[in-house]
């Protein structure tokens, strides 16, 4: 890169071939000689020294703001924070929030950032591209800030450096977190059975959570009685020490029940609190009391906590030692329905005292994870149903809780794993977790399926096995539709006023055949009341009857369409009674899952 002394005599050539400068100095010049009583051209000094003032401060400004003319340039890539390095790595200017970052840490060069290794490493890679932006963005750790950035990069003209820096600290603890839990899944898969002899899987549990920084967690399961019944776990000179049996009666105050019934909804239940210096502690167990046999184990104040629960399956941690932050309940989510799955693989395991099947485990996952309620939508009659045969194939669907998500949106994924048995059932539950923790970060429907696929790619890629995924928000208030498809048949969209079927169509790999692959979001507008949005999986019109005819799509539509005014659950209904029928008394051959959308509101 040129040195700054040859950027600022570069700057200063160009100027002096700009003729507005020579306007200015001729003007300037006369002036003065006349003001002088020299006549015009008596003195060539008054014309010489504006020229030469001019040039240098025009180039001086541009070479201080150089950097801000390159921004202005990029108006696509505009991103905050954002700052300016020379070939060197010194740190030439900065904007935005990166300015009060590095003034607060005197970050005075790129290496003081992330270290000279990493620094180097940056620079070199940018300097060899020139002025190509960087095919992927880098993911540096900074000692000196404690948190992870990811960086896109360009160089100038001027050879400077122009870096762009998004804080990605939260994605990448969820990402360290998730990626220990689906190995967890891995290991109490393969070991159901020795799992259900030791009994221990909430001891396993409680350490990977203990292992997330909280001090405390208490992992329970609803008994014969509709108890809340479990045990709790801390650790103590590196050891997990366990309770005795805790029962928690429904008629509890105990915040487990209490979040339970305030705050469930289809993805489960969240209950957080502030820290304790936010409120006083006698104020915060006045307002969450805690079972006085879970304090008195614990053996310190309870200050903040996440509780989920799903199923018959809650888990409550407390004090996360560097506090609660937004991707703990993706974690959470995720380690709840690892309990709920395994759990229920071992009572069947005890229950039958024998070994466990690789297809009665896999079924077992599949219908454990299925949502239990329906999502309220304003705007939408909502009905699904998933049915598995004797084979099952991996079939499963989701209603997905996003951030802030305004009123009248309806986000749901339907997918369909390859394969059977055990490994069908493992990748199932892997690629449920993937979605629902990305989903609840930011981000548009192809990046979230594209990021999942490259989890999900480095998860299965050697074993062959894929899933195929539909991923769709309806849009209620904007009368829109949005969806992602990877692999998946296309979904159907009926009009009863044209009576016209549309396939919403879409390219898009099954997930797991090629990391790289950038997924494309689809688009429709002008929903209107009445129309309906049909999604299901390969089982419905490959359901064949005694002389292998397949159902097809056609009789499909034939139902839709004659009961277009009947409710959402009405003509799934309708659909799984074809369905019966066709198949003449025989079992179903392969999973079955529908889900019925109906606009019910313009």
């Amino acid at each position: 890169m040129p040195s700054r002394i040859a950027l600022l005599l570069k700057y200063l050539v160009k100027e002096f071939f700009n003729p507005i400068t020579y306007l200015v100095a001729f003007l300037i010049g006369a002036t003065i000689n006349t003001l002088e009583g020299n006549g015009l051209w008596f003195s060539a000094v008054p014309y010489v020294v504006p020229l030469f003032v001019q040039n240098l401060a025009k180039a001086s400004l541009k070479f201080k703001n150089r950097e801000m003319d390159i921004l202005c340039q990029l108006p696509a890539e505009r991103h905050d924070p954002v700052f300016v390095v020379e070939g060197d790595g010194s740190v030439a200017a900065t904007a935005g929030n990166t300015k009060m970052l590095f003034e607060r840490h005197h970050i005075k060069k790129l290496h003081d950032l992330f270290g000279n290794d990493e620094a180097e490493t940056l620079l070199k890679a940018t300097d060899e591209i020139r002025t190509q932006w960087q095919t992927e963005p880098l993911e540096l750790y900074s000692k000196i800030t404690g948190k992870w950035y990811q960086i896109k990069a360009k160089t100038g003209e001027g050879g400077h450096l122009l870096i762009w820096l998004d804080e990605i600290s939260s994605r990448k603890a969820m990402d360290i977190s998730l990626t220990a839990i689906r190995g967890f899944s891995r290991e109490v898969i393969n070991s159901i059975n020795e799992l259900a002899k030791k009994n221990d899987i909430y001891d396993r549990l409680a350490l990977l959570i203990l292992k997330e920084g909280y001090q405390g967690v208490f992992i329970t399961r609803e008994d014969q009685d509709d108890n809340l019944a479990g045990y709790v776990f801390k650790v103590n000179n590196h050891k997990l020490i366990k309770s005795e049996y805790i029962q928690v009666p429904r008629a509890s105050a105990a915040p487990i029940w209490s979040s339970r019934k305030a705050e469930c909804d289809i993805n489960g239940c969240v209950a957080t609190a502030s820290r304790a210096d936010s409120i006083p502690q006698a104020d915060f167990e006045k307002a969450h009391p805690f079972d006085e046999r879970v304090k008195s184990f614990l053996g310190f104040a309870i200050t903040n906590y996440i509780n989920y629960a799903e199923g018959d399956v809650s888990i409550i941690a407390f004090n996360k030692q560097d506090g609660l932050k937004k991707f703990d309940t993706d974690v959470i989510n995720t380690v709840v329905n690892t309990a709920r799955s395994v759990t229920h693989l071992i009572d069947l395991a005890i229950g039958n005292n024998r070994m466990l099947t690789a297809l009665e485990v896999a079924e077992e996952v599949q219908q454990n994870l299925l949502p239990k309620a329906l999502p309220a939508v304003k705007g939408l009659d909502i009905a699904a149903k998933s049915i598995y045969c004797n084979k099952t194939g991996g079939d499963f669907y989701d209603f997905l809780r996003v951030d802030q998500t305004p009123e009248g949106i309806l986000n749901v994924i339907v997918g369909d794993v390859s394969g059977h048995g055990i490994a069908a059932g493992l990748l199932m539950t892997n690629a449920r977790a993937l979605i629902r923790s990305r989903s609840a970060q930011p981000g548009t429907l192809s990046e979230i399926v594209t990021d999942v696929n490259r989890d999900l790619t480095l998860d299965i890629y050697d074993t062959g096995r894929f899933t195929t995924l539909l991923y769709l928000t309806v849009d209620t208030q904007n009368h829109l539709v949005k969806w992602v498809r990877a692999g998946h048949d296309a979904p159907l969209l009926y009009d009863p006023v044209s009576d016209r079927f549309e396939e919403l169509y879409g390219s898009g790999l099954a997930l797991g055949w090629d990391e790289n692959y950038p997924y494309e979001e689809n688009q429709r507008t002008g929903l209107i009341k009445g129309q309906i949005i049909f999604m299901g999986t390969d089982g419905i019109w490959e359901t064949f009857d005694l002389n292998h005819k397949p159902f097809g799509k056609k009789p499909l539509k034939e139902i839709i369409r004659r009961n277009a005014a009947a409710s959402a659950e009405n003509i799934r209904n309708k659909i799984l009674d074809a369905l019966a029928h066709h198949r003449q008394g025989q079992e179903p051959e392969d999973d079955v899952t529908l889900i019925v959308i109906k606009m019910i509101e313009d």
